[in-house]
């Protein structure tokens, strides 16, 4: 990999409603998280957690998601029960980051 690309940055997870109506779950990565938010229109923030590597700490919950959900469109769009169980999804694979 490159050493100019940015390796530290921002993994974030929200929620949306689709142009079906549907709720859909969004895991992305950005180094600018407030100009990237922006593009969001209307979407609800759930999570964003600052991440050592982004590429890294997004594929991995990606794959997580990818077992426990379904896939909607994209490679990081997702139809899900409830904020619930996505966010402990979410917040449980960082928290096995910090190998407590």
């Amino acid at each position: 990999m490159s050493d100019n690309i940015p390796l530290e940055g921002y993994i974030y997870l929200i929620k949306m409603c689709d142009t079906n109506n549907r709720t859909i779950y969004k895991v992305g990565r950005t180094i600018d998280f407030y100009r990237r938010y922006n593009d969001y229109n209307y979407a609800k923030l759930l999570c964003v957690i600052n991440s050592k590597n982004i590429i890294n700490d997004k594929h991995n919950i990606v794959n997580l998601f990818n077992v426990n959900f379904i896939l909607d469109k994209g490679t990081d769009f997702f139809l899900a029960p409830n904020d619930n169980v996505v966010m402990k999804i979410f917040l449980e694979y960082f928290y096995r980051q910090l190998n407590l």
